[in-house]
Formats: structure tokens, C-alpha cells, sequence
């Protein structure tokens, strides 16, 4: 009992106590007596009838010690122990077991020949198996990467590109390729291939078309990835339109199928094309998807120059009643890559209603392009997740002795960079020469690179076949060092780099590696939160920000800085140079701001320019119209546009907010880029403007809005699509949110505005309604909408809307004004 409790905990799983008590041959008195005592000498624990070790180490010890002088014999206790690991644990049994024993593989490939298999047995068994051979692959890696001197902080990445078949990076050195050229000549054991031959093709193709849930077929054909010529010969021979996988494909959702099929694509082409056939070829599954997904109005296979791509288009009728645009076209984009096989790319973009498409500018929303290279189906991100684990823990170290090694680095980083920001400004360090300045700073690179990265949870197979779960491909602390002293120490002598410098310290370094710090698991070291030295780093790299940001701007230009930074102690030279350059930086773009406000003066508008703090380069400012009536909106944007568009440069950023009695209206707000766009989030900018205006009846007016334009729109499928679950649901929705935003109308108190707008939301709807029934012979709302808002092409229904939308923000902020407005308008 000991044996196979203390085996089976030593590779990470336990065992029912049921099944131990018939694998021992004893009976439940004669096991609980047995248990009791080897629980009192703390050898075991049983809990809710499963039994495993107090502890992994002890368990190894337990198990070596019986297995000393045999018998039994480790390679019988292990037979036996697989015979009784359940289906969800073995894999990972399998795994850990062939990590620390590998000459145990032809044991694992014998007790999955002569003992009862199912199909879920027989993947449990091979992925356990794939992954054991993947380790020895892996140690071979590391093995080439140590004899070559790879910085060990470079192995997590080297390993995932390696893993997943794709060159690594033109920013790593050349070395470092030729190394992944040596990795991927390493080749791995062919389990799959010893354990089909044991087993037999004929009983592994029988296997899986047994198979009747779609989940286990997915995970079949993903262990059976890269299969031989005879297994995938079987396998055709076998899957035919009777057996039960076949049923299987027909009954499964869309999206399960999809990941099944690309799946069995892994495991060979040939394969995915014939399940593709047994559920009725490509048109089916294409009819298959336009059913699950009612939307889509055009979908078909088309040839393209690089050879068969799937063209789609679906119709986008409301932003919170269907899922996001962009997202959208990218999973359905997925969607079409895993079902067809033979597809090289796809062709997916969104329509408004019309045929409309959502285009604004230069930005286009809702496209998808891409291309099968670029993509990966979920069980193969998960197979790869695997195996960069697997490799990652390899050379992981455990977090207490990686912070306790990284801490004296982060220490001597803000040093160093103190001493090189210090070297920049005045021309020489502070305590260093430069020799030795550099000297140090190559010698923390050398360290940061030997930093390990964490060791994780130093188990294989911890996630089931097809379970997605990150795997680490840098190293937090080593990311940051090397970032400071491959990058932002070395590039403090390229002037003419210094724009993009600034942009890469407050990004990526601050925003991103330093942040990474932080978060590790300091406290395990004593430390509560973080290290007061990643504080003192971030107040040097502001520093240094600060003044490269300065020298961006004046081309380099030391001779404001220099003479500040050398007016007191060296100590202070850096922070004194950024005190400069920051008061530099904000008469700059006071200067600037001047000028900006002379040219939005100059349209005749009364105007307010505001600027905020760079980011990522770019100085951004806010310019605020007052406005007498917000209808004036459309031809001040004009105006600004015409004034601001000449001469902007490529650091500078503009939004356009409208005022109205001293009040923001955010829902105007635009950005101006290459063209203007809505501007619907103000964020930081919100605490610098003037309080939002109330928009109580612009809000319920857009309700009501928006819920006929989706029922306008659905309009515009067939009537069939028209009929789906999901379309009928969408529309039960819109017309519930309209009744609400209707009857929300009928009770604001009358005047002439709100009587006005409760007859155009009448005459809104009965217009749908007509559009509904079809004796509508005119272009639909939903279509007007979208040519106004995409096209620029304004129909009298759109000009009213907006105008109507207007008057209502109007009427939120002075009632009396909006109605006088609306009298001089009429």
C-alpha cells in the first residue's frame, strides 16, 4: 500500500482508496487499519476516500527507500499505479513520471497496451507520453544554449519561438539564431509512434470514432498531432459516416467543431478534409455558420493570389446590443481558418445597414485579414503553453532566491543610471570615470542576463490537453535591467535617437517593466510591498525622461542643461538638469499653446486651449469652444479643423470640446488625427474641463433612437435570418428599450421641443414599422444613419435627427433657450 501510495504522490496524483484496497487485495476493515497506522507514523493522508502523501519530497524519499532492494520492483509498482491513476491525472502522472525516469517509457507504453483503453485513457496516456518526450527535447536545448552561452534570461523567449516553429526575433543577435537552427535539429522520441505500432492503427482509428462528445474528439486528434502515413490511412478508413464521431460532428455547436476540426488538421490535413466530408464539405459548414450566426450576409470561398480565402461580410446594427465590431470580424475570421482547411487567409469586415462601411477617415472598424501563418487553433496554443513550461522549468529558480539575487542589481541600476543621467547632463560622471562607468554597466548587464526566470509550479502536464494557461516568456527583473542597460543607458549618446528614447522610458520601461517589479512577490523576502530602490530607479528614470524628452525638442541642444546641471553638487547635477528641462518643456509648449490659441482666435470663435503632459511623445491639447447654441457645433468644427489642420506636427494631438453655458457637452467631444473622429471617453482630461452638462432627455432620445435604427436594420437581413433566435431576441430587446425610452419621453414635462420630439420619434417608428411590414419603398433609417455617419452623405431624415439630437443636449441645459431655438428655426 505504501509503495503505490508514496509512487503515485511522488508524480504528483493520488488514488482512490476503493481502488487500492483491490489492487492490495484486502478489504475495507483490513485497508483502514492498514491506513491508520501509516497515517499515525505520518507517511499517508486519506482524505474524502482519496489516498496521496503528506508531501512530495517525502513521498520521493518513502518511494526510493522501498524500491532500494527489491521487491517490489519501481518498474511494478509504476505498472500498477498506472492502472489505477484516473483518466484526468494521468497525463500529468505519465509526464512527471518519464521526467525523472525515463527509461520507465517502454513500462507507460506497455500497461497502455495491455490494460483496458477508451479513448480519453488512450489521450491521457499520450499526452503524457508527448510531453515526457518533449522534456528530453528540451533538455537537449538547454544543454546546446549553455555550451553556446546563452544568457539564461534569453531561454524563455528562445524556447517559444522554437517551440512554436517560428525564427525568433531579428533584435537578438545573430548567435542566438544559429543556436534555435541547432535546437530545432534536435528530434524527440516517437512515442506516438511506438505506442500506435503497440497498439495496433486499426484499434487507435476504432478508438476515435467511438468517440461521442466533441470536446474528447478534440482532444484526440490533438495528441495524435503529426501522425504517420499508416495511422492516418487508418484513420480515413475507418471514420465513416456511421460511426460515432460522425454523429458527433453534426450535433456539435459551431465553434466546438471548428476547434475539432483544426485539430484533426494537426494531427494531418487529409484528416480535417475528410471529417470535413463526413459532415457534408464546405458548403455545409459554411450554412452551418451563417445559421449560428444570423448576421452574416455574405460568406463564401473565393480564390485569391495566394490561394483560397474565406470572403465574409455581416451586418453591424448596434454597438450594445451586438458584440463589438472588431471583435466580431476577428472570431469569425478564426472561426472560418479552423473549419476550412484548405483556406489560406480570410476576408471579414462589418457593414452598416446599406452595405455601409464603417469607415470614418482613414480608420476602418470591424475588418479582419488574417492569414492561417498567424494563427493558432486553442488546443495548439495550449500544446505550446505546455511545452514552454515544460522547458522554462528547466532553468526557473525558485522566487526567494531570484529576488534575493535580483535586489542588489535593482540597486546598482539606479546607480548606474543615476551616474550615466549624471554623465549626460554636466559631461562626466559622478563618481566614475567613464571607462569605468561603462565597465560596470556591461557587468550588470552580464548579471541582469543570468537572472533565472520563476521555476513556476516544477510540474508537467498541470493542465489538461486542450487548457490554455500562460507561459512566462521573459523574466520581470531581468527585462528591466537589460532594458536599462541594453537600451536606454547605450542610446543616451544618439541625440538624434532621443524622441523615440523618451517614449520607450516612459512606456515600456516605467510603464511596464518597473511596474512588473513591483508586483513580484517581495514579501517573501521581508519586504513589505516593494524595495525602496525601485522607487529611487523610477526618480532617475523620470529624470532622465525628462531631459532626453528636452533634448528631443531643442535637436540635442545641451547648453540650457549643462549649465544647471553644474551649477551645485554632481550629486544633484541629474535631478537639477530635469528641473530645467521640465520648465523648458512647459514654456515650450506654453509657446506652442499661445500659438494655437492665436489660430483658434483667429476663426472668430471664443476658444480655450489646454495642454496636458506629453505621452509616448506626443503633447496633447484640449481646445473648447463656447458656444451659444450647441447647433453652431458642426460649422465650428469646420473652422477648427480648416485652422488646425496646415500646420500640425506629428508630436501634437488635438481634441475639440464643446461648451455650452459654461458647461462640457462629452458627447460631442472629437479628436482630430488624420481626420475627426468621435472622441467618446474624455478620461484625464475630464478633471481639467468644466463640469458635463446634463443630459437627461439627450440620453433618452438616443435610447429611443438607437432601438429603431436596430429594428430599421434588421431590416436589411432575409427574411429567414431575420427569424433566428438571436436576431428575434436583439429586436425584442431594442423594442423593449424603446417603449422604455418612449414612455420616458410622454412623461418630461410638455413644451413645444419635447411635443416636437415625441412627434418625431412617432413618425421614426411608424416609418420602421412600415419598414417591418415592408411597404416602405425609401431608403430605411438604419441606412440613412449609417450613409450620415460613414459617408457624409446627409438625407433630410439624418438632418433632422441630428439637429433634433442638438436641441435636446440644448434643452438639458437652459429649457426656455432650446424652445426659443427651436421657434427660430421653424
Amino acid at each position: 500500500m505504501l509503495s503505490l501510495v508514496s509512487a503515485a504522490d511522488r508524480w504528483t496524483v493520488s488514488i482512490a482508496t476503493s481502488e487500492l484496497a483491490e489492487a492490495c487485495g484486502v478489504n475495507d476493515f483490513e485497508l483502514r487499519a492498514a491506513n491508520s497506522r501509516l497515517t499515525d507514523e505520518h507517511l499517508v493522508v486519506e482524505r474524502d476516500g482519496v489516498m496521496s502523501g503528506l508531501h512530495r519530497l517525502r513521498s520521493e524519499t518513502i518511494s526510493e527507500v522501498i524500491h532500494h532492494q527489491p521487491p517490489p520492483r519501481l518498474r511494478d509498482t509504476i505498472a500498477r499505479v498506472l492502472d489505477l491513476v484516473a483518466d484526468s491525472d494521468l497525463h500529468r502522472f505519465v509526464a512527471n513520471l518519464l521526467r525523472d525516469e525515463p527509461s520507465a517509457r517502454d513500462t507507460v507504453i506497455e500497461s497502455a497496451t495491455n490494460g483496458p483503453l477508451h479513448p480519453a485513457r488512450f489521450a491521457a496516456y499520450l499526452q503524457g507520453l508527448r510531453l515526457g518526450d518533449f522534456y528530453e527535447v528540451a533538455k537537449a536545448w538547454t544543454e546546446i544554449a549553455d555550451k553556446h552561452e546563452v544568457p539564461v534570461s534569453t531561454l524563455p523567449m528562445l524556447f517559444y519561438y522554437t517551440s512554436i516553429g517560428m525564427p525568433i526575433p531579428d533584435i537578438l543577435p545573430a548567435e542566438i539564431r544559429r543556436v534555435q537552427e541547432a535546437m530545432n535539429s534536435v528530434s524527440a522520441a516517437a512515442s506516438l509512434e511506438d505506442l500506435v505500432a503497440a497498439i495496433g492503427e486499426q484499434v487507435v482509428s476504432r478508438l476515435l470514432a467511438s468517440v461521442n462528445t466533441i470536446l474528447q474528439a478534440t482532444d484526440m486528434f490533438a495528441v495524435l498531432e503529426n501522425g504517420n502515413e499508416p495511422l492516418i490511412t487508418a484513420i480515413r478508413r475507418v471514420l465513416t459516416e456511421g460511426t460515432p464521431i460522425a454523429a458527433t460532428l453534426w450535433s456539435a455547436p459551431v465553434d466546438q467543431l471548428a476547434e475539432c476540426i483544426a485539430a484533426a488538421r494537426s494531427c494531418h490535413p487529409t484528416v480535417a478534409d475528410h471529417l470535413l466530408g463526413l459532415i457534408g464539405g464546405e458548403e455545409t459548414v459554411l450554412r452551418r455558420i451563417r445559421a449560428h450566426n444570423p448576421w452574416i450576409t455574405e460568406l463564401e470561398i473565393r480564390l485569391g493570389d495566394d490561394g483560397p480565402f474565406a470572403f465574409g461580410r455581416f451586418l453591424h446594427v448596434s454597438d450594445t446590443l451586438q458584440q463589438d465590431a472588431q471583435k466580431e470580424a476577428v472570431a469569425l475570421g478564426q472561426l472560418l481558418l479552423c473549419c476550412l482547411p484548405h483556406i489560406q487567409s480570410v476576408d471579414i469586415q462589418a457593414l452598416a445597414p446599406g452595405n455601409n462601411e464603417m469607415t470614418i477617415g482613414d480608420y476602418s472598424h470591424g475588418v479582419s485579414r488574417l492569414r492561417r501563418q498567424y494563427y493558432q487553433s486553442e488546443s495548439g496554443i495550449a500544446w505550446n503553453q505546455a511545452r514552454v513550461r515544460a522547458a522554462v522549468s528547466l532553468v526557473g529558480e525558485s522566487a526567494t532566491a531570484r529576488l534575493t539575487e535580483a535586489l542588489p542589481l535593482i540597486d546598482q541600476a539606479a546607480y548606474l543610471s543615476h551616474e550615466s543621467g549624471t554623465h549626460l547632463v554636466t559631461g562626466r560622471p559622478h563618481r566614475l570615470h567613464s571607462d569605468e562607468l561603462a565597465e560596470q554597466i556591461d557587468g550588470l548587464h552580464k548579471a541582469g542576463r543570468s537572472l533565472r526566470p520563476p521555476a513556476g509550479t516544477g510540474q508537467l502536464g498541470d493542465t489538461a490537453i486542450s487548457e490554455q494557461a500562460t507561459a512566462l516568456t521573459n523574466e520581470p527583473l531581468s527585462a528591466l535591467i537589460l532594458a536599462l542597460t541594453g537600451n536606454v543607458l547605450q542610446r543616451l549618446s544618439v541625440p538624434d535617437q532621443y524622441r523615440g528614447l523618451a517614449a520607450y522610458i516612459s512606456d515600456t520601461v516605467i510603464g511596464k517593466h518597473l511596474a512588473d517589479a513591483r508586483n513580484e512577490p517581495w514579501a517573501m523576502l521581508g519586504i513589505y510591498g516593494y524595495p525602496p530602490s525601485l522607487d529611487r530607479l523610477r526618480e532617475v528614470l523620470s529624470d532622465i525622461h525628462a531631459v532626453v524628452s528636452e533634448l528631443a525638442a531643442s535637436a540635442g541642444d545641451l547648453s540650457k542643461v549643462v549649465p544647471s546641471a553644474r551649477s551645485g553638487s554632481a550629486r544633484d547635477a541629474l535631478h537639477r538638469a530635469a528641473r530645467t528641462s521640465r520648465l523648458q518643456q512647459r514654456h515650450r509648449i506654453r509657446a506652442r499653446k499661445a500659438v494655437l490659441q492665436r489660430k483658434c482666435d483667429a476663426t472668430g470663435l471664443t476658444t480655450n486651449v489646454l495642454y496636458r503632459q506629453p505621452r509616448r511623445g506626443v503633447v496633447e491639447f484640449a481646445v473648447t469652444v463656447d458656444l451659444g447654441s450647441l447647433i453652431e457645433w458642426p460649422a465650428a468644427l469646420e473652422l477648427l479643423d480648416a485652422a488646425l489642420r496646415a500646420e500640425r506636427p506629428l508630436s501634437e494631438g488635438y481634441v475639440l470640446v464643446p461648451l455650452c453655458e459654461g458647461n462640457t457637452v462629452p458627447s460631442l467631444a472629437m479628436r482630430f488625427n488624420s481626420s475627426l473622429l468621435p472622441y467618446l471617453e474624455l478620461g484625464d482630461w475630464a478633471t481639467m474641463l468644466p463640469d458635463p452638462a446634463p443630459s437627461e432627455l439627450a440620453n433618452t432620445f438616443d435610447e429611443a433612437l438607437g432601438a429603431l435604427q436596430v429594428l430599421s436594420g434588421i431590416c436589411h437581413l432575409p427574411e429567414d435570418q431575420q427569424a433566428h433566435d438571436m436576431v428575434l431576441s436583439t429586436a425584442l430587446e431594442a423594442n423593449s428599450r424603446f417603449t422604455t425610452a418612449q414612455m420616458k419621453l410622454v412623461e418630461t414635462p410638455p413644451d413645444p421641443l419635447t411635443d416636437e420630439l415625441l412627434g418625431l420619434i412617432h413618425t421614426l417608428a411608424e416609418q420602421v414599422q412600415a419598414e417591418l411590414d415592408g411597404t416602405h419603398a425609401f431608403l430605411s433609417l438604419a441606412e440613412q444613419s449609417a450613409m450620415g455617419t460613414y459617408q457624409d452623405e446627409r438625407t433630410d431624415v439624418f438632418n433632422t435627427i441630428l439637429g433634433a439630437r442638438f436641441l435636446t443636449l440644448e434643452w438639458d441645459i437652459d429649457r426656455a433657450k432650446a424652445v426659443a431655438l427651436l421657434a427660430d428655426l421653424s
